[in-house]
């Protein structure tokens, strides 16, 4: 049986990002569980209307992603000025995303106690939580009702994930640097709303066939290393490095071995072949 240099496990965006990566220098094969590959990023073009089912956009720090595209030869929508308001429902309506800190205090989005722990934000402690989750970050400084009504609601439009699992610093670096620079949230809204009046704030951006047409482009790129309805279901070690048994009752032998796969997944496979990083990934909620 041949031996591939590199097994990644699961072709959401991760997996399929990390398999191209390695790919111009690396034997690499690509298993995916689904029949489809992209996970939760999917662009659905229906009756004349375009739509995302996963994340709708990508920050304006995510250069990295567009170098990517640009490789890609992927064409760039910038989202147009009218995109500036954004809204979330709210009680069965609509509600306009508050971009300032008078707008905070003016929107319908939250309760009079909301606003009074909003403008407690100055006093809370600057360096806590900069390091955790998303959540985490926002409950301390904004409180529990900022985070369910207007950032749970927007992450999820953004990365389609959950703002308790979502790391800050990963998913937001501009946010840690807008807090240390300005010291305070509202104060980098400010900043950030004569940024607007300006001209000189940045758009959201995606592909402009879709987010879903970056996955696709990726899954192209691999062509036959990408192998869809192929479910791992164990990972062993073995003299060459490791051995991934499919539910087909088939296996694969690589020198190394990526996890792409939700927690659960992964977990499941690392019991056997790295146990103690099972013992802690069980710590971990999916």
């Amino acid at each position: 049986m041949s031996v591939d240099d590199v097994l990644v496990i699961g072709a959401g965006i991760s997996g399929l990002a990390c398999a191209h990566a390695l790919g111009a220098r690396r034997t690499v094969r690509v298993l995916e569980a689904a029949p489809r590959a992209g996970g939760l990023v999917r662009s659905v073009a229906e009756d004349g209307f375009q739509w995302e089912e996963g994340p709708e956009a990508l920050p304006p720090a995510a250069a990295a992603v567009r170098a990517l595209c640009n490789e890609l030869a992927l064409p760039i929508e910038e989202a147009s000025a009218t995109a500036a308001r954004r809204y979330v429902l709210h009680g069965g309506a609509l509600v306009e995303v508050p971009a300032s800190p008078p707008a905070l205090l003016a929107s319908r989005l939250f309760s009079l106690r909301g606003k009074l722990r909003l403008l407690c934000e100055p006093l809370r402690a600057r360096g806590v939580a900069l390091d955790g989750s998303i959540a985490d970050f926002v409950r301390h400084r904004l409180g529990a009702e900022f985070l369910e009504r207007l950032v749970d609601p927007l992450v999820g439009g953004i990365h389609a994930g959950d703002a308790e699992e979502l790391s800050l610093g990963a998913c937001f670096p501009e946010a840690v640097e807008l807090v240390t620079r300005h010291g305070t949230i509202l104060a980098a809204l400010r900043a950030r709303a004569r940024e607007r009046e300006s001209g000189a704030a940045r758009a959201l951006w995606k592909p402009h066939a879709g987010m879903g047409a970056l996955v696709e482009a990726l899954a192209r790129a691999l062509g036959p290393a990408l192998e869809l309805g192929q479910r791992a279901t164990s990972l062993a070690r073995e003299a060459q490095g490791f051995r991934v048994g499919l539910a087909d009752g088939s296996s694969r032998s690589a020198r190394t071995v990526v996890l792409a796969t939700p927690l659960a997944a992964a977990r499941t496979l690392l019991v056997e072949a790295a146990p103690e990083a099972a013992r802690t990934l069980a710590t971990m909620s999916a």
